[in-house]
């Protein structure tokens, strides 16, 4: 008998292999490495350990996963498992599911891209991709289906290990998602939750982040919810029970000292959508979740969709969070019959700082990123030393010192651990990407930020 075809061949090596599982297996470290499928082909699960740099280049054919499927202990049930502190692509071309015991076809613990790639399930696929840790990028044409589960998730806090986030970004208006979304947090959260933070709602906020393009339409949540795109890009911003209506904070935040008057620039939007405020709608019975000591000073209904609400009072706390709230079905207008009630989950950020005494220093324990900062490399050459980038300021509170870590980008990107500078020396012509640098205060806290690397010319 002819022998069968090989499966797939890792590039620069001459090596062919009869399945995607041995291939990945003979990757030992995190070497740039690429897998092209060959043909069309079916096989078993696929794990991918940690540490791994791979791209599988599908070629336009399809894997259908079959059996055995893969998995921890005791739950073998992913059709691959991709594990923490890998780099993972898929481009061009198809993967499905081909056995009822694939319930998630994609277990996604790394930094994940999809690049022109169609994910199908099942009807017995309850997710398509669970994304639970890193960050994780769609674009190119992306299809991601699912039947009767979830097309993708974003999940934080599976367990302490990945409490650093799950960032997922839709980079393109191409990118087509066929079933519900779902964006929670684990209840584990509520028992670790840092100092200044008050909920694991608030934690989902800061740490669950799903961005979008500008006018992406709303991914339907399980429940008959949906995630609204705000105005910075982020799906921080859920609708609500009754079929498309929506809240959210707009521009604007609280800001002062603990022990002082906020000032008369405490103001914050909060615009409806799909429906209209009534015209005796009340904030103060929206059970805002507010820093303690601040209170509403005065609203003013600035339209049919939105109002205006000014803050007033002498914060007792330092610290900083998110507001959240809900806005009664009597505030709202609308046609829909279910229930109207407005379940407000992240929205605009409010900060207490405390002032430095006389005596002892107040310390400021709540530890995040900056968010009115940018940071960019760019004006590259190869074999030119890049212009240094400080991330010193990039985030704030918690213990320090802080330490720097370059967690994904261009090999030749290096950063000062104690120092927080961006640094290397292009080795050849690339495209623009954006690097992500871990940042960790001294009791472990860790939050991710993104740097946008430019193009490098020969």
């Amino acid at each position: 008998a002819l022998a069968e075809e090989p499966v797939c061949r890792i590039e620069g090596t001459g090596m062919t292999y009869s399945s995607l599982g041995e291939a990945v297996s003979s990757v030992t470290d995190g070497t740039p490495t690429t897998i092209t499928l060959l043909r069309d082909a079916t096989g078993g699960g696929v794990k991918v350990p940690s540490g791994r740099n791979i791209t599988f280049e599908l070629g336009g054919f399809t894997y259908t996963v079959t059996n055995p499927t893969v998995g921890s202990a005791g739950t073998e049930t992913n059709g691959f498992q991709l594990l923490k502190d890998s780099n993972i692509t898929f481009r061009n071309g198809t993967i499905t599911a081909g056995t009822s015991a694939a319930l998630i076809l994609i277990q996604n613990y790394s930094n994940l891209t999809l690049d022109n790639v169609k994910l199908l399930g099942i009807s017995k696929t309850r997710y398509i991709v669970s994304n639970n840790y890193g960050e994780s990028h769609f674009k190119n044409g992306t299809e991601i289906s699912a039947p009767n589960g979830v097309a993708f998730d974003c999940y934080y806090g599976m367990s302490s290990v990945y409490d650093g986030g799950v960032f997922v970004t839709i980079d393109d208006d191409s990118v087509v998602i066929n079933g519900k979304v779902e964006y929670d947090v684990d209840p584990s959260v509520a028992n670790r939750l840092p100092e200044g933070v008050s909920s694991k709602e608030e934690m989902l906020a800061q740490r669950a982040v799903i961005i979008v393009p500008e006018n992406y339409p709303p991914l339907a949540l399980s429940g008959g919810l949906a995630l609204v795109g705000s105005d910075d890009g982020q799906m921080k911003v859920v609708a609500v029970k009754a079929g498309n209506l929506s809240a959210r904070f707009g521009e604007g935040t609280i800001s002062g000292q603990r022990g002082m008057l906020l000032g008369s620039d405490a103001v914050v939007t909060v615009a409806v959508e799909n429906c209209t405020l009534a015209e005796n709608a009340d904030p103060t019975n929206w059970k805002l979740n507010l820093p303690a000591g601040v209170k509403i000073k005065s609203y003013n209904r600035a339209s049919d969709t939105a109002m205006m609400i000014q803050f007033s009072g002498v914060p007792a706390e330092g610290k900083q969070g998110y507001i959240t709230g809900k806005i009664p079905a009597n505030d709202i207008i609308s046609d829909a019959t279910a229930d109207k009630d407005l379940e407000i989950i992240a929205a605009a950020r409010w900060s207490i700082a405390v002032p430095v005494p006389a005596g002892p220093v107040w310390p400021q324990v709540f530890f995040g990123l900056n968010c009115d900062r940018n940071y960019r490399m760019e004006g590259l050459s190869a074999g030119i030393p890049a212009t240094a980038v400080a991330l010193s300021d990039a985030a704030s509170g918690g213990k320090k010192p802080y330490v720097y870590s370059v967690v994904q980008g261009p090999a030749w990107l290096t950063i000062d651990a104690a120092k927080g500078i961006l640094s290397g020396v292009p080795t050849k012509a690339a495209a623009a990407q954006n690097a992500v640098v871990s940042i960790t205060d001294a009791v472990g806290q860790t939050v991710m930020l993104k740097v946008a690397v430019g193009a490098v010319k020969d």
